[in-house]
């Protein structure tokens, strides 16, 4: 059943995670008339990425002061374990990462989008673009209990994450960048030390799963003795070895024996509980090239695949490609003389986002991260033969 009542924004946006509740508060700075549209009930009820670098866009959304009271603990020190596991390298970043819990994060921004009064619906999800000729003019969405309703806009920014319903809609391909990632976060870790732990763990080198793909092991260390744990699959390295396509049975089997086998991690895991566990995704080779895929949408954040390659987070990143897109949006809103969706004004949006210093920098972090990867995991490939070059592997981490 279609709701008959027209409902006119300014800017819809689909997702309410950081990109999109961060978005939805620096469109209300702008005084924009907005609508947030969440397919799930609950905020925040998947969690992500737990931790991130300090940045002044935290205090400038959250409040001054608020990560700070929310941070469980923090390190910038990093250990990375070779293919044998008995060599490691220590690193101390310039900057420590701040280690939070998801749900402070994301009650907060919701808080401060409903103190600015920003209409937020929950269990709305997208179901289709509507469109006024070649221009996305808002969305059809529905709710659990299959109700239909309309709303329009000026504006669509698809905010829904790494496997964006709006992105996919537009049919843009994903595949690529999409790293297949198990998050777990557990409790009773067996370490002391409080470094961020990686472990490199190429193709051909368990016995149990000779055709698994090449795969980064972590364990995140938080408050007390809780702490993080996963993988992260190389897909993009498995496609250049044209490796069998994996199903989630294998994924999951794989991530078992390895908490239970593999030599150091197996053993820092050891009588650890488990307080939540899912394979999910994160895109993680560098930026799409056109964020505006299609007249009247534009992609932030996962949907974007805006993530720091290096360090896997796309938080702080998505967070500040809201504002500058947002700026961007509304000040072509503003300008009456131009059609914000002209080809011409696209243009100059796009080329105004790529001056940025987060583009610059995600940009460049992604080209340095995919060139290690490639030398690490195909070109090296093999386990021995990753041992045999662990000293070149030391030097490029050094200067990383």
């Amino acid at each position: 059943m279609m709701s008959s009542k027209r409902a006119e924004y300014d800017i819809i946006i689909g997702g309410a995670g950081p990109a999109g509740l961060s978005s939805a508060i620096f469109c209300g700075n702008r005084d924009k008339k907005v609508l947030v549209l969440e397919k799930k009930k609950d905020i925040g009820s998947e969690p992500r990425g737990e931790t991130l670098h300090y940045h002044e866009i935290l205090d400038e959304l959250l409040g001054k002061g608020f990560m700070k009271k929310i941070t469980l603990s923090k390190t910038a020190d990093r250990t990375y374990y070779a293919p044998d596991t008995n060599e490691t390298i220590h690193k101390t970043r310039k900057t420590p990462s701040l280690i939070f819990d998801w749900k402070d994060l994301m009650q907060r921004l919701y808080n401060r989008a409903k103190e600015m009064n920003i209409e937020i619906k929950r269990d709305a999800e997208i179901t289709e673009l509507i469109l006024d000729g070649d221009t996305i003019c808002g969305a059809v969405y529905k709710d659990s209990q299959g109700n239909k309703s309309k709303a329009f806009a000026k504006c669509v920014l698809a905010c829904d994450g790494f496997n964006s319903i709006i992105g996919r809609k537009l049919k843009l391909d994903y595949k690529d960048k999409m790293f297949p990632i198990i998050k777990c976060i557990l409790n009773h870790g067996n370490f002391e030390n409080k470094s961020f732990k990686y472990f490199f763990i190429p193709h051909g080198s368990l016995d149990y799963a000779p055709d698994f793909p090449p795969t980064i092991a972590f364990i995140f260390p938080r408050d007390k003795d809780n702490f993080e744990a996963g993988i992260m699959i190389q897909k993009d390295i498995a496609n250049m070895l044209d490796l069998p396509h994996l199903k989630e049975a294998d994924i999951t089997k794989v991530w078992v024996r390895l908490k239970d086998e593999y030599p150091v991690f197996s053993e820092m895991l050891k009588g650890s509980s488990i307080s939540y566990e899912k394979l999910t995704g994160i895109p993680m080779t560098g930026p799409i090239e056109s964020f505006v895929p299609h007249k009247g949408t534009v992609l932030i954040g996962d949907a974007a695949a805006f993530v720091e390659a290096s360090g896997g987070s796309g938080l702080v990143s998505s967070m500040i490609m809201a504002k500058e897109w947002v700026n961007l949006i509304c000040d072509a809103l503003e300008n009456t003389k131009r059609d914000i969706w002209s080809n011409q004004n696209i243009k100059d949006m796009e080329h105004k986002f790529k001056k940025t210093k987060i583009y610059k920098k995600i940009k460049r972090k992604a080209k340095i991260y995919n060139w290690f990867r490639e030398l690490l995991f195909k070109k090296w490939h093999t386990k021995e033969e990753i041992m045999n070059k662990w000293f070149w592997v030391k030097l490029i981490m050094k200067f990383a």
